[in-house]
Parts: structure tokens; C-alpha cells; sequence
């Protein structure tokens, strides 16, 4: 044990303990105002617009996604992963490959408009989804320097610029909603978002806005990055293209009580991973390249088991009181079935499962996995076509979707598995079997017993109460190996 908590300090000492909390608050927070600004106007919209109206939003947001992260070269990611990433020359790069990712974004988005209303039945929507090409083009002009200073451990430029472009398109959403009724409230606020965000970049920096179209290093920043947008593709199909087929396939209203589902119960997980990534892939990469066999195993299943924790947790809530909060969340008029609930609560827990696979393989450098395990799972929209051809359900669309999840899963939990064959405490990943267990016992009495509202609700503050005690035991190792001296 000794010789662990030497490797762990050993491979973290570039990282105080200091750095790590202000730096993961600093970011914590941005994500919280993002993710929640987007949760608050998909409620207001929901409150505002008719059912229709609301599955041309989902609609729009899974296209502007789909095409955002399937031209995404990474840019911000190259720029703290190059050697000399803080240098002038390497900023004017990113400029350039931003700019082109942004024209790119555009003119898929305008290629893609027809053909969705056409699937979607919703032909006097064109105009709308021809003008979210207007959103990627005022995102592509940002100032790189903030993103840039990250790498100095610098994060409240980015953090604050982010904060205001997101709650300035929440407020400038909420009130095109009230004047206009319809979907086109999401695309003012989408504008308004990214326009802020880049007025804000420019004015949080006195460095010069340039371009640069060196040949060398424009190669070497889309040898980076075109992996990743193949990867972004993958995730993207995964994420979003579900929402486009239950459109094809039920209709745009059902679509915005799937959509809405989806967005009340994965919007925070996606945070707590995003925010995890952050918090441990540093100190994980550094324990892999200098104690691969002692820091590295002890750090991954200390994080493992608090991931595996919270994602059993969450899913048991979800699974006994998600279909009584989603209509108080967005209203009466959208409602999903208990069944559709059910699987929406094992999804969850698939998502912090997939979550912590992934971070271990970008922090051991296994990106081309990460990839496969993307791709893997998108076969679930195969899925997905051939039974909402056959039967078109809400529920064959969520058991879709958690296939194709699951199967990206496992392939990446047996990637990463093989390094922990001849460790004696096993796959660090037994701790989510533990949790998928109670989760279907939860799911069974639910099932049977039909419990009241008051039991269920009894239940989850129980489950959050437990939760509070028991993980900051758990935490407690990980809070000791983060008091980290420096040199």
C-alpha cells in the first residue's frame, strides 16, 4: 500500500491539490450553466409551444448536433495536447480549422434541411432548419487564446465567456418563445449563444486574431483531428440519429415526449462525465505513463467504483419516480409509460458505465477502441430501424437505443479488462453488475407492487440520503490521493 500511495503521488505531482479544485470548480461551474440553461429553455418551450412545435425543437437540436459533432476536428484538444500548443503560430491554426469546421457545419446543415422535414412530414418547417446553418457560421469566428490559456491552468476566460453566451441565449430563447410561439425560439437563442460566446472571446484577450495556412502545420493539427471527427461521427449517430427515426417513424409529437424524456434524464449524466473527465483523466494519464502497474490500476478502480456508484443510485431513481417527474417537469402533455421508463433508468446506468470505459481509454491512450466501441454501438439505430418497422413504439425505440449502448459498453470494458487479468482484485468493473442487480429488483417491484407515490418518492430520498453517506467514504481515498505537494 505504501509503494501504491508513492506511485500515485509520484504520477500526480504535476497537478497540486489547489490546481485540481479550482480548476475542476472553475469548469464544474461552466458545465453547470450550459447543461442547465439548455435544460431551463427545453422546459420553457415545452410549457410555451404546442406538442408539434416541441418535436421540431428536439428535431433541430439532434441535426445540430449530429452535424456538430460529426465536422468536429477537435480543435480545442489539439491545442492543449501539441507541443508548443501556447505558441502564436499554433493559434492562428486553430483559427483557420475552426473557420473551415464552422463552413463545413453550414453547409451540411443546409444539404441536410429538405431531406429531414421530408422524413419528419413537417414541409413548412424548411425555413427553420435552413437557418440553423446561420448558428455554426457565428461559433466559427471564437478567439482560440482562451482555450489556449487552459493549458496554464487558466480556466475562467473560457468559463466565463461560455456562461455568458449561454445565458444570454436562454434569455433571448425565452423571449422569442413568447412572441413567436413556435420552434424558431430555438433558433434565435441558438444565435444569440454563439454569437456572444465569440464577442466574448475577443473581448477577454489582447492577442491578435490571425490566420495561418502553413501547409506543415495545418497537416499535422487534421492528422489530430480527422480521427476525431470519424469518432464524432460515430457518437453523433449513437446520440442523436434515434431522435430523427422516432420522428420518421411515430410522428413529431411523440417525438417530443421521447425527445424530452431523453433530455430530463441523460442532460445529467452527460455533466457529471464531462465534469469527471476533467476532474480525473490528468491524473489518470499520469499515473499510466509512470506507475502503470501500481498507481494506475488503484487510481481506475477507486474512480470505477465512485462511477459505478452514482450511476446505480441515479438509475434506481430514475426508475421508480420517472414517470411522475417528467410530467411535472414539462407538463401533462407529455407522458411515457412505465415500460419506457424502465429501460430509460438501465440506459442510464449503461451511459456512467460507458463513461468511465471511455475515460480509461483516453487516459491509456486507446483512442482507436474508443472509436470501434462508438461504432459498435451505433448498430443499435440498425436495430432501431428494422423494430420501429415492425412494431413503432416508444418503448422499441428506447430498447433500440439501449442495445446499442450496451454493445459499445462491453466492447470497451473488454479492451481495458486485459489490464487487469493478472491483478489480484479482478475487473474493476464488477462494481456496475452489483448495481445493475439492484437496479432490476428496483424494476421488478415497481413492476409488481405498483408502489403509491409516496412509497416511490420514500424511496429515492432514502437512496440520496444513503448516497450523501456513503460516497464521502468512498471518496475519501480519492481526496487523499489528490493532496498532492509540490515539489
Amino acid at each position: 500500500m505504501i509503494r501504491v500511495g508513492q506511485a500515485i503521488r509520484a504520477a500526480g505531482r504535476a497537478f497540486t491539490s489547489k490546481q485540481l479544485v479550482l480548476g475542476g470548480a472553475l469548469v464544474s461551474a461552466g458545465f453547470v450553466v450550459e447543461y442547465g440553461a439548455q435544460m431551463i429553455r427545453m422546459l420553457v418551450l415545452a410549457r410555451l409551444l404546442a406538442p408539434a412545435e416541441i418535436g421540431i425543437v428536439v428535431s433541430l437540436n439532434a441535426l445540430y448536433a449530429l452535424v456538430g459533432m460529426s465536422t468536429s476536428l477537435g480543435v480545442e484538444v489539439f491545442l492543449i495536447h501539441v507541443r508548443g500548443g501556447d505558441r502564436r503560430n499554433w493559434l492562428a491554426v486553430s483559427h483557420t480549422l475552426s473557420l473551415a469546421q464552422a463552413a463545413l457545419g453550414a453547409a451540411l446543415l443546409l444539404l441536410l434541411a429538405w431531406p429531414t422535414t421530408w422524413l419528419l412530414a413537417t414541409p413548412d418547417a424548411l425555413g427553420t432548419f435552413l437557418a440553423l446553418a446561420v448558428v455554426p457560421v457565428l461559433a466559427g469566428s471564437s478567439h482560440m487564446r482562451n482555450l489556449q490559456l487552459t493549458r496554464r491552468q487558466v480556466f475562467w476566460p473560457a468559463a466565463l465567456a461560455a456562461t455568458v453566451g449561454n445565458l444570454g441565449g436562454l434569455l433571448v430563447s425565452i423571449g422569442a418563445a413568447f412572441v413567436l410561439r413556435d420552434s424558431r425560439a430555438l433558433i434565435w437563442g441558438l444565435c444569440a449563444t454563439s454569437a456572444l460566446k465569440s464577442i466574448m472571446t475577443h473581448l477577454l484577450t489582447r492577442v491578435e486574431y490571425r490566420l495561418s495556412f502553413n501547409k506543415n502545420e495545418l497537416r499535422q493539427a487534421l492528422g489530430f483531428g480527422l480521427p476525431l471527427m470519424l469518432n464524432g461521427l460515430m457518437l453523433a449517430l449513437l446520440g442523436q440519429l434515434d431522435r430523427i427515426l422516432v420522428g420518421a417513424f411515430l410522428g413529431v409529437e411523440p417525438l417530443g415526449s421521447y425527445g424530452l424524456a431523453m433530455t430530463l434524464i441523460l442532460t445529467p449524466i452527460s455533466l457529471l462525465l464531462r465534469v469527471g473527465t476533467v476532474i480525473f483523466q490528468p491524473r489518470l494519464s499520469a499515473a499510466w505513463h509512470s506507475a502503470v502497474v501500481t498507481a494506475f490500476p488503484s487510481l481506475f478502480r477507486q474512480t470505477t467504483m465512485v462511477f459505478a456508484f452514482l450511476g446505480g443510485v441515479y438509475s434506481l431513481c430514475i426508475a421508480t419516480t420517472g414517470c411522475i417527474v417528467l410530467p411535472i417537469v414539462f407538463g401533462t402533455r407529455f407522458v411515457v409509460g412505465a415500460a419506457f421508463m424502465a429501460v430509460l433508468a438501465g440506459i442510464s446506468l449503461v451511459r456512467f458505465a460507458k463513461g468511465i470505459a471511455n475515460l480509461g481509454g483516453v487516459a491509456t491512450g486507446r483512442t482507436m477502441d474508443v472509436m470501434f466501441s462508438n461504432a459498435a454501438g451505433a448498430l443499435g439505430l440498425l436495430v432501431a430501424m428494422v423494430g420501429l418497422s415492425l412494431r413503432p413504439t416508444l418503448n422499441v425505440a428506447a430498447v433500440s437505443y439501449l442495445s446499442g449502448e450496451l454493445l459499445g459498453t462491453l466492447l470497451m470494458v473488454a479492451r481495458l479488462d486485459r489490464l487487469f487479468r493478472l491483478h489480484e482484485e479482478g475487473s474493476p468493473f464488477r462494481a456496475f453488475l452489483v448495481a445493475a442487480a439492484v437496479l432490476i429488483s428496483a424494476i421488478a417491484w415497481v413492476a409488481l407492487a405498483d408502489p403509491p407515490l409516496s412509497s416511490r418518492v420514500a424511496f429515492a430520498t432514502a437512496l440520496v440520503v444513503l448516497a450523501s453517506i456513503l460516497g464521502w467514504r468512498f471518496a475519501s481515498p480519492l481526496r487523499g490521493a489528490a493532496r498532492i505537494k509540490e515539489n
